[in-house]
């Protein structure tokens, strides 16, 4: 689980933001439209021991999912969808992530830290369908725009977070969008 604390909170328009610490994530990306648990897997051979070394690790909290649809691509309904577990809290350093488990080899999977960050969050439960995932990005979109002190970070794009395994009934999960923001000039 992330460490996260509340930077600044809006009540007026309901949308906090919040700044994250530095974490680290092990990542795959694949075509939207190939096995849509083909990602999963991968990622959680590596969480359970499918790395060079073996080693198992806790499984962790939330799966993060992003990416952008490449409208010039030959075939404009697969766009690359990045899926990333994030590793337990020893390798949360610039220095420790190195440390982490190397990947099998050939399996497609990096391991990047990801700096601290301020972001956007809104909160929903349910189904990540994509038509929930964009009717929470535009609903984020217009709570930013409406805080007065906040906009997106230039080249910024929306992450979707789920904190729960696809076993629990949709009206107890807790799914996030957020985007990486900044606070505007006066």
């Amino acid at each position: 689980m992330r460490n996260y604390t509340i930077q600044y909170e809006s009540y007026f328009c309901n949308a906090p933001f919040c700044r994250y610490d530095g974490y680290a994530v092990v990542s795959t990306t694949k075509k939207e439209d190939s096995a849509p648990a083909s990602g999963f897997n991968l990622l959680a051979g590596y969480i359970f021991g499918k790395n060079r070394s073996n080693e198992k690790m806790s499984m962790t909290t939330p799966v993060f999912m992003s990416g952008s649809d490449n409208s010039g691509a030959e075939n404009a309904s697969a766009f690359d969808r990045k899926m990333s577990f994030v590793l337990p809290s020893t390798f949360w350093s610039q220095e420790k992530v190195t440390e982490s488990p190397e990947p099998a080899e050939g399996s497609s999977l990096s391991r990047t830290f990801v700096e601290p960050v301020l972001r956007g969050v809104v909160w929903f439960s349910g189904l990540t369908t994509p038509a929930k995932i964009r009717e929470q990005e535009e609903n984020l979109e217009r709570l930013i725009q409406s805080s007065g002190g906040f906009k997106v970070k230039d080249g910024a794009s929306f992450v979707q977070a789920s904190y729960n395994d696809p076993f629990t009934a949709p009206w107890k999960r807790r799914n996030e969008i957020m985007i990486e923001v900044e606070k505007m000039e006066a």
